[in-house]
């Protein structure tokens, strides 16, 4: 039988060790989360945005929040460089998704502040587009290096595509 002393050391350990991995699930799924959408939305080019022969940046952008409200919002980075909230247990970045249009000079951009964290073992994404219409994504846990995505990129889809039904105009 273990003494209280040891158990408080096994313990401590313990929650340790699911720390470090809570953390490093939560940014093998972020770092993974800007060539999951290119495939699941087929994104053209290699992901490469071209306008009118000039090379814009990318379709998909994942990283932190930059300093333009536009297509240029996101500056790409990786999970690690990410603010991390360890009050909240979340990750806060940013998605931008930049749509060429036939005739158009600029891409229509779209734009989301996301936070992320795991709940009752599950990724929680916490969507806030530029319209401040908040929507949630959730994924179970799994493993973090091979858990679908599709969830995620189907929200993105689904948001865009209703933001932009024509039939509202009529």
């Amino acid at each position: 039988m273990l003494s209280q002393y040891d158990q408080l050391k096994k313990n401590i350990s313990d929650y340790s060790s699911a720390y470090k991995a809570y953390w490093s699930d939560l940014e093998t799924v972020i770092n993974r989360m800007e060539s999951e959408i290119v495939n699941s939305l087929g994104v053209p080019n290699s992901n490469q945005l071209v306008v009118d022969g000039k090379h814009l940046g990318k379709h998909v952008n994942v990283g932190i929040k930059g300093k333009v409200s536009q297509l240029s919002a996101v500056d790409s980075a990786t999970a690690d460089k990410m603010p991390k909230n360890h009050d909240e247990m979340s990750i806060s970045f940013a998605i931008s998704i930049g749509i060429e249009i036939p005739g158009s000079k600029m891409p229509v951009g779209n734009y989301f502040d996301v936070k992320a964290c795991i709940s009752e073992n599950q990724f929680v994404f916490s969507f806030t587009p530029t319209n401040n219409e908040e929507f949630m994504v959730y994924v179970a846990r799994g493993m973090a290096a091979n858990v679908s995505l599709e969830k995620v990129s189907t929200a993105i889809f689904e948001f865009i595509n209703s933001r932009y039904d024509a039939s509202k105009l009529k």
